[in-house]
């Protein structure tokens, strides 16, 4: 996990483990690279992950050992991590190297523009396969990116897409080929960064602030709503499936 500075812009390497699987530690060394952000002179920032990877999502075997006070400790970290993100005070721009498969997903939709790469990598919202709800922090951020007629495929279905699909249904708004990704996104976030920043803060926050205030007046009573679709019976036989797929720790889902 580091932050590098490139003429101005903070590029964001997310590099924490195997595809970049969101265990409390993930979240906590994310939540101090933020810290770090707001309080930098970066004009912009760009966020990436590394090798095939954005972040293939939840730590599902350690998240699977939890009990509920546990996981509500961590889901609510998680909540306030991706509302500090997607508050930024200044251009953000995620550059989506690889796989960004649920909480990855998420996390790339807190950006001001979204670049992925051609090829094999898919992106999606896969909560639902795992027999698990779209935590509020989800819904509402996502809320004010995706097309109308992105809900049933997207949240509903969970499905997985590629870039060009992701480009149309709103999860992404350009597709790249992998060795032109880090200039593009630098390029936009030079772009972007160059707007008058107190402006450009007044404009970002305005246009976001009921999507925070949702998210803060429900945050509560929905993470109790979210653990119970967790320690639902089905969910618990799904993520323990799932699990058993990938025949090892550490992968995300």
């Amino acid at each position: 996990m580091r932050i590098e500075m490139m003429d101005g812009v903070a590029v964001m390497r997310l590099e924490g483990g195997k595809a970049n699987a969101m265990s409390p530690d993930w979240v906590a060394q994310v939540a101090e690279l933020v810290k770090e952000l707001e309080a930098s002179d970066a004009s912009s920032v760009v966020m990436t992950g590394y090798d095939k990877y954005f972040s293939a999502g939840l730590d599902l075997v350690t998240l699977m050992g939890m009990d509920r006070d546990a996981l509500r400790r961590f889901i609510v970290s998680f909540g306030h991590l991706t509302l500090s993100v997607f508050r930024l005070n200044r251009p953000l721009i995620a550059a989506v190297n690889g796989h960004a498969i649920a909480g990855g997903c998420v996390l790339a939709q807190q950006a001001d523009y979204r670049f992925m790469v051609n090829g094999k990598a898919k992106t999606g919202l896969r909560e639902i396969a795992l027999g698990v709800g779209l935590p509020i922090v989800v819904v509402e951020t996502a809320r004010l990116r995706l097309k109308p007629e992105a809900l049933i495929p997207v949240c509903y279905e969970g499905g997985l897409f590629s870039a060009a699909q992701a480009c149309a249904l709103g999860l992404m708004d350009e597709a790249v080929a992998p060795e032109d990704l880090e200039t593009a996104a630098l390029e936009k976030a030079r772009s972007l960064g160059s707007m008058p920043g107190p402006a450009f803060a007044h404009i970002k926050n305005s246009w976001r602030r009921p999507a925070v205030e949702a998210i803060e007046a429900n945050l509560a009573t929905d993470t109790e709503a979210w653990l119970d679709t967790w320690y639902s019976d089905e969910a618990q036989g799904l993520i323990g499936g799932a699990i058993e797929q990938m025949g090892g720790p550490r992968k995300g889902g």
